[in-house]
């Protein structure tokens, strides 16, 4: 009996430091899933040619900045909200004029995994609706996800709102 004891107190520690670690590891998944919503980012190149990613964007629908800093939800108003899009924006040091003068695209991606899927993307360009340029971001993958980014100039830098619908679509009968 003694040394059964002597044997479970030994493995406690062990155990334990094995959940401990365990638990962080599924922990960190999850935030970086979760928290952070899906990531965006401005490209360079277009749709059909995707470059390296100039600019992270606050991931849509995330609560927390990718520095890990809180992002504080909007007030609810109206009637009861609708869970399906996902939305934030971010202050790019990029110039609007710049950023239309040369090729460039947001692309969504499901996950901050380096294999991710895109989800939605489209290509910076089209017509001011007063001081916003709209861009449709466009279903990619089959994922049911689509959506607009809304440009405006703030001086030398550029402010960009990210609203993705998620499975907005009726289903087919």
């Amino acid at each position: 009996m003694h040394r059964l004891y002597q044997t479970r107190r030994r493995l406690a520690p062990s155990l334990l430091f094995a959940l401990l670690i365990l638990v962080a590891t599924a922990t960190d998944r999850a935030g970086a899933h979760t928290g952070h919503g899906k990531p965006v980012h401005v490209h360079a190149g277009t749709c059909d040619a995707i470059g390296a990613s100039l600019f992270q964007l606050y991931g849509a629908g995330a609560d927390v900045s990718p520095d890990g800093t809180p992002i504080p939800a909007g007030a609810v108003v109206g009637l009861v909200p609708f869970k399906g899009v996902a939305g934030n924006a971010t202050t790019i040091d990029a110039a609007m004029p710049d950023l239309v003068a040369a090729r460039h695209a947001i692309a969504v991606d499901e996950s901050d995994a380096a294999s991710a899927q895109i989800v939605a993307r489209g290509v910076i360009g089209g017509q001011l609706l007063g001081d916003d340029l709209p861009v449709a971001l466009r279903e990619e993958n089959g994922s049911g996800q689509a959506g607009i980014a809304l440009l405006r100039a703030d001086a030398e830098r550029t402010v960009v709102t990210i609203l993705l619908g998620i499975d907005l679509a009726v289903p087919e009968a």
